[in-house]
């Protein structure tokens, strides 16, 4: 009942994707789906990722289901084509596509579009001439070469090689090319020799369970095609290890992540059902609390995100295999007792009768609390964020490679810095600088690439440490948590204002700060900070009880 859910939800979007769609046949951007390029005229080069649209036409003209009003529709398999085509016009000479600036040269890009663009050709071949088909395969092909040839080197993000990864097997089969498949395999095991002990694979240095759903729905893809075994096992980690971030109000992941998403991408937990009992666990959960609207649903996102959402969503309401009936088993947060500390990402998952919370030391003892029998988040605690001398804002929500975390059975004791918080905007004359470094220097791969380190440096993994530190003590009982937090700083240094206890993101994140119907709920709030205190005295102590009944 429950899966067509998946099915409907993503119905009712897919005229917001054709929307996005340029449909005119007289226009230069006949195809394009970046509509603030090619109608509003905000931009001044298309993001090629947003052609992986083309697959969700594609998957609605293929299947036959309720209210499929697009089912054999020729129009909707015309505009497949025109899509497909402007992914040929907008392909670099070495085969790679931009998304974030031009002349990018983006690996990411060229991954994320090589697969699906495959897979809706497959579709819709009979809509194409002979040439047309012929310059498709070798737009593939330059797509494959670079992928291929080059690597991401700005970061470890696993979602990304994930999708490189199925996008060459695709290749591989569909050109015969086996040295697409020897790349496509030596991605895949380049991310299991990554992989975490705690059971994540890497993303930006750190867990993040949202995006990581991407990379498994990727990863799926790829044991369904290539049967890999060790891949099966390190999916079985990744997932045990993602199930106590599913939570009892329904939604997933945040703050405590590596990157602070909370996108849940189900499409790899319905593929690997039969294999993982733990994925059918979750799949279950999941779309419960997708027919509820308990979690992020597309009408809440960007077109960014809202594609591959979708794609997930269709991909989900289309598997109908048979799943074996197994032995009622819980999610961690549905036991009755849970305690257990991830050491190589120091984030704490405990729960009794009373509530359930995540804590992430590492990044400042951000804490989300729930109270079981509610269903519901009672306490909301990003870290701390403010602002001192001179306009400059800082934050305890960084990850701290070296913060002192010390754990006992009931008690979790943190010891942080405050960081630059990083809150770079694009203005008029660094944008004019951008451009002319890429229409000049950047058409060099290399030194784009480099960019592309410094960007990621400046706006992501770069940590300017400040002498003020935060102790965060926290006592867990049976129907109470203790929060003690005191905070040190210089003399010199003046706070001009100081929150805490909220949902905040602190991080350059576009995928994160999606509205959710739990963030109109009342929480409880945290004690005020005496901000003159903590100014004449340089030492502040803040007390905070949460109980549950």
């Amino acid at each position: 009942m429950y899966q067509e859910s998946y099915l409907q939800k993503s119905l009712e979007q897919i005229p917001r994707i054709l929307s996005i769609e340029d449909r005119e046949s007289t226009s230069l951007t006949y195809g394009c789906f970046d509509r603030r390029w090619w109608a509003w005229k905000f931009k001044d080069f298309p993001d090629a990722t947003l052609q992986r649209a083309v697959y969700l036409l594609s998957l609605v003209f293929q299947n036959k289901f309720n209210n499929n009003i697009y089912f054999h529709n020729k129009h909707i398999g015309q505009w497949i084509k025109a899509g497909i085509l402007y992914w040929l016009k907008i392909q670099h000479q070495n085969g790679s596509y931009d998304q974030a600036f031009p002349y990018e040269f983006s690996f990411g890009a060229t991954a994320f579009t090589l697969g699906p663009l495959i897979k809706s050709f497959l579709i819709t071949q009979n809509y194409f001439s002979s040439q047309e088909k012929n310059q498709i395969l070798q737009g593939f092909t330059k797509a494959a070469n670079f992928l291929v040839r080059h690597n991401e080197l700005h970061g470890l993000i696993s979602n990304h090689l994930a999708g490189a990864a199925i996008s060459l097997s695709l290749a591989s089969d569909l050109l015969n090319n086996p040295a697409y498949q020897k790349k496509s395999q030596k991605i895949v095991n380049y991310i299991i020799e990554n992989q975490s002990p705690d059971g994540w694979f890497h993303e930006y240095g750190g867990p993040d369970p949202g995006y990581e759903t991407l990379g498994i729905y990727y990863l799926s893809q790829y044991w369904q095609r290539r049967h890999d075994e060790p891949l099966l096992k390190a999916l079985k980690k990744s997932i045990n290890f993602l199930s106590y971030f599913l939570h009892p109000d329904g939604s997933y992941g945040g703050e405590y992540g590596s990157r602070n998403t909370e996108i849940f991408y189900p499409a790899g937990f319905k593929i690997l059902e039969k294999d993982i009992p733990m994925a059918q666990i979750i799949s279950q959960r999941v779309i419960q609390t997708v027919h509820r609207g308990k979690t992020i649903i597309p009408t809440y996102l960007d077109t960014e995100n809202l594609i591959p959402l979708i794609e997930n969503y269709l991909e989900s309401g289309l598997i109908n295999h048979p799943v074996a009936e197994q032995q009622k088993k819980f999610l961690p947060f549905e036991k009755k007792n849970i305690n257990i500390f991830f050491k190589h990402s120091m984030i704490l998952a405990m729960g009794n009768s009373s509530y359930y919370l995540i804590c992430n030391a590492k990044k400042g003892g951000v804490i989300k609390i729930f109270d079981k029998s509610q269903q519901r988040l009672v306490y909301d605690d990003s870290g701390y964020f403010g602002q001192i001398d001179h306009g400059q804002c800082l934050t305890t929500q960084i990850a701290n490679q070296t913060a002192k975390v010390k754990i006992r059975m009931n008690h979790l004791s943190i010891t942080t810095n405050f960081f630059k918080a990083p809150q770079q905007l694009i203005t008029p004359l660094n944008l004019i600088i951008l451009r002319i470094f890429n229409l000049s220097l950047g058409r060099n791969i290399f030194l784009g690439n480099f960019l592309k380190k410094q960007l990621v440096k400046t706006l992501i993994s770069r940590q300017k440490k400040y002498p003020i530190t935060l102790n965060r003590q926290i006592n867990f009982k049976e129907n109470n948590i203790t929060i003690k937090d005191i905070i040190q700083k210089q003399p010199n240094t003046k706070f001009h204002w100081l929150i805490y206890g909220q949902k905040f993101s602190a991080i350059h994140m576009g995928s994160a700060k999606y509205f959710q119907k739990q963030q109109l709920q009342n929480k409880i709030a945290p004690e005020p900070i005496n901000l003159e205190k903590l100014n004449q005295k340089n030492s502040l102590v803040i007390f905070n009880k949460i109980t549950l009944c």
